[in-house]
């Protein structure tokens, strides 16, 4: 560089590609390295001294190499690429070939199906257009992995072909159930799949991280006009049992069959008949539209019959399957238009619904037997299976609808569209929550268990977005807003996480104006986020972490139990705690000891703060501890220096005791039951207690009194009184001036108890008929 001369060049082979990243190791005491990476994925290795080549990794990635990095001091290399992966290559010696250390990769193109694994929701179960099947973890990254499809990377190899031709094609639906996750040692399946055009679905191991042992095809469908001979159907929906038994498979020639998931074998086919009592219609919904009354007079008058004489569950492809919690019902919806509710176990059918519309996407509730379709029309119907009627019917929609997802209480209804929205639907009031414009269109979307996790994914992007559940991490409860006949909610605009500003310069934009609107975008994301931290701070949740949703109910403090457990029982730990042995005397004391020079025979001897232990007083020379002359100084003096007093007195001026409530949750057991032991401190007898304490108690039951009436911070103000009385019960009971607080401050307790006793007992007399231990 100093002189601009060139010490050496290699030629790197054809097959490489471009070279579109190098890295240059040259640390002491070990040989200088070039490492060059190309479009095609390889590393190439380059010895500086020997100037030869070192080593050649050709299947280091499946992308073009975006950028190399060698840790300093480290034999360490660093490479990401475009397939979306980060991965560290060792260097153990020299002339050797780097070996893989560790990796972090996810989908090298965009997902298309997400769903949560399990009931903590810790899980998340991902596939995408790359045809890889992966299982992120929420909790740690290093349990997050691609699930094995077999040796597809040798294979790759000796065929000479992309690892991606010999996967399985890209999941279209997915079902998993974790009842039976560890009950059978042959085979232990988690998961079911069906994939774009192929005519089986596929079960999949979590624990092995790999594809099950059996393989689920549906027997071949009767023929019919629309059916090509000797071609069969592909899966088009899958669904689990409940249970974990049993496996439900919808084809896109409106097939529906049942397989045990132990044996793999095939138990059934549901099936309609024209004529009969299972074939009666239970109503029509909707008249079908001019625009689909063709197709679905086609589909019917193409349907083939069995050896039986049945029809196949669907006139057209079916679009989703669903089982109750009980295995008893079982629900189809098909292209046709139809909606269909079937016997469980005899495998007949019950009922239909004719929406009158073809359906793309559905979800089912299993608790509360809704069902949840979107239509062609744009617009989401809400079914309730057990009545067999429509009870909702959502509009607001603009374009092609992609995902639909239920919360797990059955109040909240998700619903993606094409529009670039997402949309929130409150059931109990048939109105929109919120609209949402989360960047580019959901193609995909999953609530956690819990509801604090929702997980989306979105068109162009190769990741996996998580959003939290703000409301119930802030403890409000949102209600629907009322909006005037013919308009619609604001668009509230989310931003998307962004990486660095170096991707719009990638992208092919002008680096300059995309580093300034990306400084400018950041800066008015700042600004709102300030806006809602003041907002919040203005509001009660500054306050309280919690506040109330109703007036009949409780707030609780969220403290740590030790906290106000220990309370309650702080003289058995004392007691508990107390040293077996008094302090042993120190073998050996320093030799010096600082003093302070006097006239005395006493040495006055020097404390570690400076202060002057065995002073003599101004009053009258009396010597002793300074905090106990302070202390009755200050309360002959009428003052009250406890810091806790004066919030105390000034709470009750103000008639705002949250200061007092905050500073005394941030005190442990000990300095709380200090500070109620400081109270009438001087006069224990309850005949001889002074004006003094007996305004100071009359202040804490006051503050008790207000707190117990308001319902917060229920258990620590609890625990906080039973302290009190049993330090302070012998003089409240007897004396007469504080009898009459204690039995308004019993009152108000018993008050709320009984509120919300009340509750507790219409919960549990409710649940004891639902579950049939009721009398009546």
């Amino acid at each position: 560089l100093r002189y601009d001369e060139v010490v050496t060049s290699f030629i790197h082979d054809a097959a490489g590609g471009d070279v579109t990243a190098v890295a240059v190791r040259s640390c002491a005491g070990t040989a200088p390295v070039l490492v060059a990476g190309g479009s095609s994925g390889r590393l190439t290795v380059w010895d500086l001294e020997r100037r030869q080549l070192q080593a050649l990794l050709k299947d280091a990635h499946d992308g073009p190499l975006s950028n190399l990095f060698f840790f300093p001091s480290e034999p360490v290399l660093l490479s990401a690429a475009q397939d979306n992966s980060l991965k560290e290559w060792i260097f153990e010696e020299a002339g050797i070939v780097p070996r893989l250390l560790r990796f972090r990769s996810g989908h090298s193109s965009p997902p298309t199906c997400v769903s949560h694994y399990g009931s903590s929701g810790r899980h998340i179960l991902s596939a995408g257009q790359d045809r890889a099947f992966r299982v992120f973890s929420t909790i740690q990254d290093q349990q997050s992995k691609e699930l094995s499809q077999g040796h597809v990377q040798r294979r790759a190899k000796k065929l000479k072909v992309k690892e991606e031709d010999l996967k399985l094609p890209r999941v279209m639906a997915m079902a998993s159930c974790e009842t039976r996750e560890r009950d059978w040692c042959n085979v232990v399946t988690d998961v079911v799949t069906c994939h774009s055009g192929h005519p089986s679905a596929y079960i999949w191991q979590l624990s092995k991280a790999c594809l099950g042992k059996h393989i689920l095809t549906p027997p071949p469908p009767p023929p019919s006009a629309y059916l090509t001979a000797g071609v069969q159907p592909a899966v088009s929906a899958v669904a689990m049992s409940p249970c974990g038994n049993s496996v439900l498979l919808g084809t896109d020639c409106g097939t529906v069959d049942i397989f045990n998931i132990q044996s793999g074998r095939h138990r059934g086919r549901f099936e309609r008949f024209k004529d009969g009592p299972n074939g009666r219609r239970v109503g029509r919904i909707a008249p079908p539209l001019a625009s689909t009354r063709g197709l679905m007079k086609a589909l019917e008058a193409a349907e083939g019959t069995t050896a039986r004489g049945g029809l196949a569950a669907h006139a057209g492809a079916v679009v989703g399957v669903a089982c109750d919690s009980c295995n008893r019902t079982l629900v189809t919806c098909g292209y046709d238009g139809f909606i269909r509710i079937w016997d469980y176990k005899r495998k007949q059918l019950r009922g239909e619904i004719d929406v009158g519309s073809p359906m793309t996407h559905m979800h089912m509730h299993q608790g509360s037997k809704l069902l949840a379709v979107a239509l062609d029309t744009l617009e989401v119907q809400v079914f309730d299976i057990e009545a067999a009627a429509r009870v909702r019917r959502f509009r607001g929609h603009t374009d092609r609808l992609t995902a639909l997802h239920w919360s797990n209480d059955a109040r909240w209804l998700f619903s993606a569209s094409l529009d670039s929205t997402t949309r929130v639907w409150d059931v109990p009031s048939a109105r929109c929550l919120e609209v949402m414009n989360l960047g580019p269109p959901v193609t995909a979307l999953s609530l956690s268990p819990s509801g604090d996790l929702l997980v989306t994914a979105h068109t162009h992007r190769r990741g996996l977005y998580l959003w939290a559940n703000r409301p119930l991490y802030l403890g409000r409860h949102l209600t629907p807003q009322p909006v005037p006949e013919g308009e619609d909610l604001k668009v509230v605009d989310i931003r998307m996480p962004t990486v660095s500003d170096a991707v719009s310069k990638s992208v092919g934009g002008d680096p300059d104006a995309g580093g300034e609107v990306e400084d400018e975008e950041e800066n008015l994301v700042k600004e709102a986020e300030v806006a809602d931290l003041l907002a919040l701070e203005n509001s009660e949740c500054e306050q309280y972490p919690f506040r109330l949703i109703a007036l009949s109910m409780i707030t609780l403090s969220l403290l740590p139990r030790s906290q106000w457990k220990s309370l309650t029982h702080l003289d058995i730990i004392k007691e508990r705690n107390k040293p077996k042995a008094p302090p042993k005397k120190p073998e050996a004391a320093p030799f010096f000891l600082p003093s302070m020079p006097g006239v005395g025979a006493n040495p006055v001897f020097v404390t570690d703060t400076g202060e002057v232990e065995g002073e003599l007083t101004e009053a009258g020379g009396k010597a002793g501890s300074h905090l106990i002359r302070r202390h009755e100084e200050d309360f002959s003096q009428g003052d009250a220096s406890s810091s806790v007093m004066k919030m105390l007195k000034a709470g009750a001026t103000a008639n705002d005791y949250s200061p007092l409530m905050e500073h005394l949750r941030g005190l442990g057991p000990s300095a709380l039951d200090t500070e109620l032991q400081s109270v009438a401190f001087s006069s224990p007898d309850p005949e001889s207690i002074s004006q003094v304490h007996l305004d100071e108690l009359n202040e804490w039951i006051s503050f008790m009194e207000v707190e117990a009436a308001s319902g917060r911070n229920f258990e620590f103000i609890h625990s906080f009184l039973h302290r009190f009385l049993q330090i302070h019960g012998e003089v409240v009971g007897s004396h007469p001036d504080l009898k009459p607080k204690i039995a308004v401050l019993k009152n108000k307790l018993s008050n709320v108890w009984n509120k919300i006793d009340s509750l507790f007992q219409d919960v549990r007399c409710m649940y004891g008929f639902f579950a049939g231990q009721g009398s009546n």
